[in-house]
């Protein structure tokens, strides 16, 4: 596709080089914009080398996951001896399995979205704690209601696991944070229990 002419002017050379057009043309109906992976698994199909290289895609997404402060919160780091440094980040990992699990089950009934809003939208189930103060002796009537939010968020929740159904209250197992998680407190089940089920 490069080429040059070279001649002689006097006692110089004179190198002029020039590309040709149409070889230029060919290749980049034939080989431009092409990427071609290599693997030493000799042994895989085309189907699978394919299929491990879209993977790509997906891996570099859960890096990001891992530090994404809403999601696994990676970072930041309070500790830095060995020990506590791997299981700081077997938990991370951990948390992101967890969170992928949520999404498939969420995937398969029906959401569209990513892990991170997922879980924005879960966060926006909310519960009250009802105190109660006694008419007489006694102790005073706890019990937890659930905040108005979205009919669809509340099926969503329903069908997750999220919210445990009480009589005709609801009991939130997802708990909620205000601000860029610094553990893995977004990720977790956690049942809020109350001395009595709601009304």
């Amino acid at each position: 596709m490069l080429r040059c002419e070279v001649r002689q002017h006097g006692k110089a050379v004179v190198i002029q080089p020039w590309v040709h057009q149409q070889a230029r043309r060919k290749l980049e109906e034939s080989s431009f914009g092409l990427r071609l992976p290599a693997t030493t698994r000799h042994e895989w199909s085309r189907a699978e080398i394919i299929e491990a290289y879209r993977g790509q895609s997906r891996v570099e997404r859960a890096f990001r996951d891992l530090k994404d402060p809403w999601v696994c919160a990676f970072r930041p780091q309070y500790h830095w001896t060995d020990q506590k440094l791997v299981v700081h980040a077997l938990i991370a990992v951990l948390s992101l399995l967890l969170g992928r699990l949520l999404l498939r089950r969420a995937q398969r009934l029906g959401y569209r979205g990513t892990l991170r809003n997922l879980i924005h939208r879960l966060s926006e189930i909310r519960v009250a704690t009802v105190i109660e103060p006694p008419l007489g002796r006694g102790r005073p009537r706890v019990y937890p209601v659930l905040e108005d939010c979205d009919p669809e968020l509340r099926e969503l929740g329903k069908a997750l696991g999220a919210l445990e159904q009480r009589g005709s209250a609801y009991t939130a197992f997802w708990c909620t944070t205000s601000g860029p998680p610094t553990d893995y407190t977004n990720l977790c089940a956690l049942k809020l229990s109350a001395t009595r089920g709601g009304r």
